[in-house]
This record gives C-alpha cells, sequence and structure tokens, in this order.
C-alpha cells in the first residue's frame, strides 16, 4: 500500500507542470526601444514571451494603452522557445498604462501583464520679437516616419531596432531645418510683396507712357524664384514618404561613387 501510494505521489510531481505550464510573459517583460520618451517620438514597445509548455503556441501578442489598442503582432512560439516581439507606438504626453495580452488561436487571454510608462511633454518654443524678426518661431510642422519605421519593422523588428535611433536623430535635424525654412519663407514673402512688380517706376508715369525699370523687375522675379525654391524645398523636407527615399537614393549614390573612386588605378584618382 505504501508502495502504491508512493508511486502515485511520484506521477503527480512529474504531471502537474505538465498541466500549469504554458506560454507567458517573462519578467519584466514590457520595455521600450529608448528612455525618456518625448511626446510624438516614434518608439518600439517590446514583450519577452516565453512556452513553457509541451506544445507550439500560436496567438496573437496585443498591446493596449489603458481600452485604446495600439497594435499587435502575430505569435508561433516551439515549446520551450522565448521570443521578443514589437510593436511601433508614437504616444501623447503624461502616464500611460500599458497591457499587454497573450492572446490564443481560439481567442482566450493565456496572460496577460500591466506596465506604466511616463511620456515627457515637448518643450514649448521660445517666441522671439525684435524690429528684424518676420514672425514668432515655433516648432515646424513635419511628417512623422513612424509609418516607415512600422513598415520596417514588419519585415525585420531587428532592424528596425537599430535604425530607430537614426530615424529620430534625422527626424530632429528635419525639424530645426523645417523651422529654418520657414523663417526664409516668411522673409522672402515680405519681400516680394514690397518690391515694386517689374514695368512700372512709381511716380514716373504719364497719361501715354509708362518707364520700364529692369532693375526692379530682376529684384521681382529673383525673390519669386528664391520663394518657390524655398517652398519645394520646404515640401521635401516635411514629406517623409519623399524626403526619405531620396536620401536613401542620394546615400546609395554617394556610396557607389566612392566604390567606383575606389577600384580606379591610384593614378587616376
Amino acid at each position: 500500500m505504501k508502495k502504491l501510494l508512493s508511486v502515485y505521489l511520484l506521477a503527480a510531481f512529474v504531471l502537474i507542470p505538465s498541466v500549469s505550464m504554458a506560454a507567458g510573459f517573462a519578467k519584466d517583460p514590457i520595455f521600450l526601444s529608448k528612455t525618456p520618451v518625448t511626446e510624438g517620438q516614434s518608439v518600439h514597445m517590446y514583450a519577452v514571451i516565453s512556452n513553457t509548455d509541451t506544445a507550439v503556441f500560436v496567438g496573437t501578442l496585443v498591446f493596449y494603452d489603458g481600452t485604446a489598442k495600439i497594435g499587435g503582432t502575430a505569435i508561433n512560439l516551439a515549446a520551450g522557445a522565448t521570443q521578443t516581439a514589437s510593436v511601433l507606438w508614437t504616444p501623447a504626453a503624461g502616464v500611460h498604462a500599458i497591457n499587454a495580452q497573450l492572446v490564443a488561436k481560439d481567442g482566450s487571454v493565456a496572460e496577460q501583464t500591466a506596465q506604466n510608462f511616463t511620456i515627457n511633454a515637448k518643450p514649448q518654443p521660445v517666441s522671439t520679437t525684435g524690429s528684424n524678426t518676420a514672425f514668432a518661431q515655433t516648432a515646424a510642422s513635419i511628417d512623422s516616419s513612424a509609418a516607415i519605421q512600422k513598415d520596417i519593422a514588419g519585415v525585420s523588428p531587428q532592424v528596425a531596432s537599430v535604425t530607430e535611433p537614426v530615424f529620430s536623430t534625422i527626424d530632429s535635424a528635419r525639424n530645426g531645418i523645417a523651422n529654418a525654412l520657414d523663417g526664409q519663407i516668411s522673409t522672402t514673402k515680405q519681400k516680394v510683396s514690397t518690391t515694386p512688380k517689374p514695368g512700372i517706376v512709381a511716380g514716373a508715369a504719364t497719361e501715354d507712357v509708362q518707364v520700364q525699370n529692369p532693375t526692379t523687375g530682376f529684384w521681382y522675379w529673383l525673390y519669386t524664384i528664391y520663394l518657390w525654391i524655398l517652398i519645394a524645398v520646404r515640401w521635401l523636407v516635411g514629406n517623409a514618404g519623399v524626403f526619405y527615399p531620396v536620401l536613401a537614393i542620394a546615400f546609395l549614390y554617394l556610396i557607389y561613387r566612392m566604390y567606383r573612386r575606389f577600384r580606379r588605378p591610384a593614378w587616376q584618382r
């Protein structure tokens, strides 16, 4: 009888872990690709999942900001494996109660975990005044690179994690360039509006004759063409969908030229 009881107890200890173990979150599972984060910046939100079951886990990892869904990613985790999954997040300022749910293929929630993240407010632009200031400078509006980063993350989360700081740096530089261009556009518009149009010299016209002034026409058209160039460059800088492909083409062309240069004999360089 005692021997039979010992066998039952041994069987219970062997079977209990196989029943209770399943796919779930690791310790401290949710983290961001960078800290601190300022509102408007795009970051990757990661979760670490472990499958301690003996069967493959197939389901979806879904992130929520309170009750609002941030996004989800498919999970196919072999028995005993660990996976790090991510979604792209562009948060507003404040404290965010993030909830991650591991949803099985049948729709049931296998496990969930929560964590709070504090997002810093964007610094307020400093207004400037003075006789030579055309306007109060404010942060220029530019398209975010979040959509491009999301596409990259869909192909390779590892590449997206590496390139995220690069995108953040370039977006910051684009914002500064856009601010400078906005100032130039405003100043040039004033010059165009205050420069006399070509063809008439004020006070020199009679009833039958209009005196032509080629110098006035030169400056008017020069300011106008310069304004068109500024507007075109401002549009290019502010439009992420155009700016980044152009930047990528320019970068690849530069690499190609460098390659061609180093392929030449030393006496031809």
